[in-house]
């Protein structure tokens, strides 16, 4: 037993032994790998010192390179500064040589003038000397009397004739005694100094008659004109002595001087047709518009909301122009208004979509989205006033669905803000309000849906917007909708016109049956009539325009030609060297008050140019027009494109007056005459619009704002006079509008004040309008 333990220790200290061997065999394999990565760190080591010594030496390479280029950019700098400075001189020079020959020109005329009187009076005189010649010979010969030598009037003076030496000869005592002389004389006169500065008056009476260049922008912007239109208009004023415009050198500086008060972008879209300007930065305008009211005094805080500044927005467009404005709402009671707001975004668009609003817009809207709800710092007099902006977003109802990304009033679920459908709406039900992350989510749902899609049909497309809450595009605006303001005469605009005319409509039915004069589909024949009426109109005032053109080509033609082959020596109204209007005499004619402004800043007499047609002058107004100077052409040039013209006017007015025929002839088949002095009703319903002062026919059949208020105010005396059946839906409907609109106030609304508008009497109003 103890030989069997002693072999099996044996055998376990000669496994250990074995282990020992190989856990020394592992070690030192370790130190060797360990050995390796060492050596390998330092290698890596050593090739990054050598990398960053070489970027070291390229970093300071380029610093050198750099402090060249620096040094060279500031000559170049300096350069062209003194190059601006000499562009500057040379501009204010350029006017003044302008003024001044405008100011020759005038000088000229009245030379003219007077030169035509001296001349005239030169002739009579010259008549009246041959006729006393005539009648003294005829004495002579009638005489017994012997010839004698007829007695001068003045005798000759031979002593002292240095008196009667002209001035500029005289001798210098002569000058000094006929100086002193005068001076005496003049000082015997009483009141003298009087009478000299009056010779003065009428100047200083005129500078005061000018208005300065600020009235003359804040003109311009109100009218439309732009400078070069406010200079032509200067020029035709001139002609008739009125000289009160400022000049339009000091007009631009004005205008350059307000532009640059915010500093401005311009951007141009060529696909959608857009071109406009927006502010860089809208927290500028707000900070400065907000620290002049507190200067002035005119800030004025919302009780409970002190620590909060409210800043109005509001975009629109009109006659194909967009324009976005802000303006501070924290106004004292009277200086709130909407010319007092700040155009941050205007752009000309050919049409309102989301495209185009996005594409004018889009930027300033995503400044005035990060500006809501944060801190703005206004510094008036040394302190720091620190506001949280709320953004009031005041809109009508299409800029509303476009700003919000909603595909529209027609569509499932018709309101922007709050998620309900049209039955729910009839119902009164309001949904919840739209939240602007979920809205940005369904947008992008639905394009990502739309893309997956291969011609996806309309009802799948429906279908989608369904799924979407009707909303299809980004939110250009994302701020909470509590702080969405609808127009309230917006809202009430639609249903009073739609009743208006179910109302109208049946009262001259009923008068028409009543009459037995049966007339089928009248709405759409009269409809179509007035098309016609003004598509007959539209083409007579084309015609005429024609004829026009016609007349004075024929009339000008003559002296056109007669002037290009001896140009006249005086000088010409216009700018162009070829000016007719000197052959038609010194009044304005109709034919001379069109110019056009040439590239190089002359302007020209359209007739001068031999351009007789509206769209032809419209055409060289909006491209480069180039006067006979800048572009030079030949008589016989301008003749044959003048006679190519005259054919084509000739070839369109055959036409038009073929198709006024056949327009005059199918007015005349389907004219309708309804006898509306005989219609009893519908005449009671006219004559208490008037007497309301609703005047209903001045924007195509269809009432503005303020006669819809006028409506509704006074709906009791509206509805004495319409049907009894019509009566207690239109009064509860009118009631209901009435309500909306007398607390649609400047102020800020309670919830009782809310609770008090019962959206459940909708349901019933609605019933006249279905």
């Amino acid at each position: 037993m103890a030989e069997r333990n002693y072999e099996t220790e044996k055998v376990k200290k000669e496994l250990a032994e074995r282990n020992c061997e190989d856990e020394k065999v592992k070690r030192e394999m370790a130190e060797r790998n360990y050995e390796r990565e060492v050596e390998k760190i330092k290698s890596a080591e050593r090739a990054l010192e050598k990398e960053n010594a070489k970027q070291k030496k390229n970093i300071k390479k380029l610093q050198n390179k750099l402090k060249k280029e620096s040094g060279i950019n500031k000559e170049m700098c300096k350069i062209l500064n003194e190059k601006a400075d000499e562009a500057k001189m040379l501009l204010n020079c350029y006017e003044k040589l302008k003024a001044a020959s405008t100011e020759v020109l005038q000088n000229n005329r009245s030379l003219k003038m007077e030169i035509s009187e001296a001349e005239e009076n030169a002739r009579k005189t010259k008549s009246e000397k041959e006729k006393l010649s005539l009648d003294l010979t005829k004495a002579v010969e009638n005489s017994d009397n012997i010839k004698r030598k007829i007695p001068r009037k003045y005798k000759l003076r031979r002593k002292n004739g240095s008196r009667y030496i002209p001035y500029e000869l005289s001798a210098a005592r002569t000058r000094r005694r006929k100086v002193q002389n005068a001076v005496q004389g003049l000082k015997a006169v009483p009141d003298m100094a009087e009478k000299v500065l009056s010779r003065f008056k009428t100047k200083s009476e005129a500078i005061k008659r000018k208005i300065n260049p600020l009235q003359a922008v804040t003109m311009a912007a109100i009218t439309g004109l732009n400078c070069n239109q406010m200079e032509n208009m200067k020029t035709f004023l001139r002609f008739f002595d009125i000289d009160v415009l400022p000049p339009v050198h000091k007009m631009r500086e004005t205008l350059k001087m307000l532009k640059e008060e915010f500093k401005y972008e311009e951007f141009e879209n060529i696909e959608l047709g857009v071109v406009g300007r927006r502010v860089q930065d809208i927290r500028e305008v707000v900070a400065k518009r907000g620290k002049r009211l507190m200067e002035n005094q005119k800030w004025v805080d919302v009780p409970g909301l002190e620590a909060f500044a409210f800043v109005g927005l509001t975009c629109d467009s009109g006659g194909n122009f967009l324009h976005a404005a802000i303006s501070m709402m924290n106004v004292d009671e009277g200086w709130g208004s909407p010319n007092n707001a700040t155009l941050v975004a205007t752009g000309k668009v050919p049409k309102e979509n989301y495209e185009t609003v996005e594409c004018v817009c889009g930027k300033s809207f995503h400044q005035i989205n990060q500006l809501d709800r944060t801190e703005i710092k206004f510094e008036v007099n040394g302190i720091t006033v620190t506001k949280t902006v709320i953004v009031i977003v005041c809109l009508d109802g299409k800029m509303s669905s476009i700003c919000s990304g909603h595909c529209g009033s027609s569509s499932a679920m018709p309101c922007y803000d709050c998620v309900s459908t049209k039955k729910d709406i009839n119902e009164g039900k309001i949904g919840e309000l739209r939240n602007a992350e979920t809205m940005l989510r369904q947008a992008k749902q639905f394009e990502e849906k739309k893309k997956s899609l291969k011609n996806p049909s309309e009802a799948v497309l429906s279908k989608l917007r369904y799924e979407c809450e009707c909303i299809t595009k980004r939110p250009l605006l994302t701020m909470s909708h509590t702080q969405w303001i609808y127009g309230i005469l917006h809202a009430a605009m639609g249903p009073v016109i739609k009743v208006l005319d179910t109302i109208e409509d049946d009262a001259l039915k009923q008068d028409l049956k009543d009459l037995k004069i049966n007339i089928q589909s009248s709405a759409e024949i009269r409809k179509s009539n007035k098309n016609l009426k003004t598509e007959i109109e539209n083409v007579k005032s084309h015609i005429e325009e024609l004829k026009n053109a016609i007349k004075t080509s024929k009339l000008i033609l003559p002296k056109w030609k007669k002037i290009r082959r001896t140009p006249m020596k005086d000088q010409p109204i216009c700018e162009s060297p070829y000016c007719v209007q000197n052959l038609f005499g010194t009044d304005p004619s109709p034919l001379f008050l069109t110019f056009l402004k040439c590239k190089c800043g002359s302007f020209i007499h359209a007739s001068c140019d031999l351009l007789f047609v509206n769209y032809e002058i419209q055409y060289a107004q909006d491209t480069e027009y180039l006067c006979p100077s800048c572009d030079p052409i030949s008589t016989e040039g301008a003749l044959k494109d003048l006679e190519a013209r005259q054919a084509e006017w000739e070839k369109d007015l055959t036409e038009l007056k073929e198709i006024i025929k056949k327009k005059e002839q199918e007015l005349k088949d389907t004219k309708v005459e309804i006898p509306y002095e005989r219609c009893v009703t519908y005449q009671k319903i006219q004559s208490q619009l008037k007497e309301l002062k609703v005047r209903k026919n001045l924007y195509f059949q269809k009432l503005n704002g303020v006669d819809v208020r006028k409506l509704i105010t006074h709906r009791e005396t509206f509805i004495s006079v319409i049907k009894e059946d019509f009566q207690e839906d239109v009064r509860s409907l009118f009631t209901c509008l009435n309500t909306f609109q007398e607390l649609a106030e400047k102020q800020f609304l309670t919830d009782a004040d809310i609770d008090m508008i019962d959206s459940s009497e909708l349901k019933r109003a609605y019933k006249v309008i279905e």
